[in-house]
């Protein structure tokens, strides 16, 4: 990989070191740069490319960390969450519409990814639950010590809000996001437009530390839940323990 080049305090990146940045999901740059001390309203709004624009006019790129990062969502455990919303919640045309997608193909034209496919939906209460696979390439150094390459099978899921206007993505790899997003477009005739809540709200959601549900059940097993996004308050939780 070339060098980067300071340049009157600047940073100055090679397009191979900015198409791996790229490559990484919108969220993992976000936090990344909100860990360097760029305060999340002045990129919370921006596309991976101004933020990545920002990170190299402060000097905040780290090759080491990135390298890092790309290990941990490409080739590691991480997936990438993301929310997106319909102008308005989906009728139960809509509901019959996706349904029928089990067992389809979707169409993919995203370099490196191939045979996008949904294997089962299943309808809840509150949310439509899309189960799907697909292929990306994976080129390594084979034992001959030549290039070569292989397509290994993902899986990904895909929750759509019934009474709510939401539909959120569960994926390793954030492109399907978009080839999905592009699909539900095309058969509901609906705009779908990606939202980018704060690491807070974030935080808020995946913290198991915040007390914010408790279930009370009767002597007859009837069972009764009590919910509070943002956690309960010390006086509500000495109420519960009372």
């Amino acid at each position: 990989m070339k060098k980067l080049e300071i340049i009157g305090g600047n940073m100055e990146i090679s397009n191979e070191l900015y198409n791996k940045i790229n490559t990484l999901p919108w969220q993992a740059l976000f936090e990344y740069s909100v860990q360097k001390g760029i305060k999340e309203n002045e990129i919370k709004n921006k596309d991976k490319s101004q933020i990545i624009i920002e990170l190299k006019n402060k000097n905040l790129i780290d090759i080491k960390e990135i390298d890092k990062l790309i290990e941990d969502y490409i080739y590691g455990n991480r997936v990438t969450f993301s929310i997106w919303r319909f102008d308005e919640t989906i009728s139960k045309q809509d509901i019959e519409i996706i349904k029928q997608l089990e067992g389809k193909n979707i169409p993919c034209d995203v370099r490196e990814y191939r045979n996008v496919k949904i294997q089962k939906i299943t309808e809840y209460n509150d949310r439509l639950e899309l189960v799907y696979v697909y292929s990306k390439i994976y080129n390594y150094i084979n034992e001959t010590g030549k290039a070569d390459q292989v397509w290994e099978q993902h899986k990904g899921c895909s929750w759509i809000g019934i009474d709510k206007s939401y539909v959120a993505y569960i994926v390793k790899h954030e492109k399907m996001t978009k080839v999905f997003a592009d699909a539900l477009i095309k058969e509901l005739h609906k705009n779908l437009s990606a939202i980018k809540p704060p690491l807070s709200a974030l935080d808020r959601i995946f913290n198991d530390s915040i007390m914010s549900k408790i279930v009370l059940q009767g002597v007859e097993g009837e069972k009764t839940a009590i919910s509070r996004s943002e956690g309960f308050t010390e006086e509500q939780k000495k109420k519960l323990i009372e």
